[in-house]
């Protein structure tokens, strides 16, 4: 009993998990961009490339710009890879 109980807790209500589910299509409708926005603007992308050609390492341009340095490889590294660079 204790375990069903547990269980529906767990769960919440079924439409508290539908809520957002036609938020996505309404968005595309409308012309709004889906999904998170980036962490960097494409001026401050730009800045990275530089930094990186520049010579400085990835941890460095992620400081600069108080983001991941994931988020610098992602934006900078494979842009440049897919570039040809």
């Amino acid at each position: 009993m204790l375990v069903r109980n547990i269980g529906a807790a767990a769960t919440g209500s079924g439409s508290a998990d539908r809520l957002g589910t036609s938020v996505g299509p309404a968005k595309k409708r409308r012309g709004e961009p889906l999904g998170r926005p980036f962490r960097l603007k494409p001026s401050q992308v730009a800045a990275a490339q530089e930094m990186r050609a520049s010579g400085h390492n990835v941890r460095h341009i992620a400081h600069v710009f108080a983001c991941n340095s994931d988020t610098i490889r992602r934006r900078v590294l494979h842009v440049a890879q897919a570039a040809g660079g």
